[in-house]
């Protein structure tokens, strides 16, 4: 259907569309972020009783875990873990471990969606229509100088916005 569709990927910026463009609230697709569809999958598949920990470079997963404690336990930067372990002494003795493999074994082309237009590769890889023109503002200064022209915006066919708070993505 022609409209303006905003992606629902990244929490930050779900909040900054919330909290300083109400208005379009609305068009925020009510899609599950990545983290969460992993979380319910691993305990779809491991149980109810696991307990899941997302680790990323995002704080505002945080919020997210907050948000959701049915389905994350916690959310950790990348930082605060480092910092965790090496307070620990842990760091040596866990490159010493053995490797494991990653469950799901393999992210394919979600493992582009912390890049700035991942998601909008991703979609079309499985089958996002030609016809849908796919748009990407990546960091908050980005969203918010283009969010506005979305409000008087009227296109005659769908326009798919992924939306970044970080500039460049969640890989900066």
């Amino acid at each position: 259907l022609p409209g303006v569709y905003l992606s629902s990927a990244c929490p930050a910026a779900v909040d900054l569309v919330r909290i300083h463009f109400p208005a379009l609230t609305p068009l925020i697709t009510p899609l599950t972020s990545p983290a969460l569809a992993h979380a319910r999958w691993l305990r779809q598949h491991f149980g109810t009783s696991i307990k899941v920990v997302f680790i990323g470079p995002c704080v505002a997963k945080k919020k997210e875990a907050d948000r959701h404690p049915d389905l994350l336990n916690a959310a950790l930067t990348f930082d605060s873990l480092r910092t965790w372990l090496e307070d620990a002494g842990l760091l040596e003795a866990l490159a010493s471990l053995p490797e494991r493999p990653f469950l799901p074994p393999r992210a394919t082309c979600g493992a582009r969606y912390p890049l700035d237009g991942g998601m909008l590769h991703s979609l079309r890889a499985h089958g996002l229509p030609a016809t849908v023109h796919g748009v990407c503002l990546s960091g908050c200064e980005a969203i918010a100088a283009g969010l506005p022209d979305l409000l008087a915006c009227q296109p005659d066919r769908p326009v798919f916005v992924e939306l970044l708070a970080c500039a460049g993505g969640c890989i900066n």
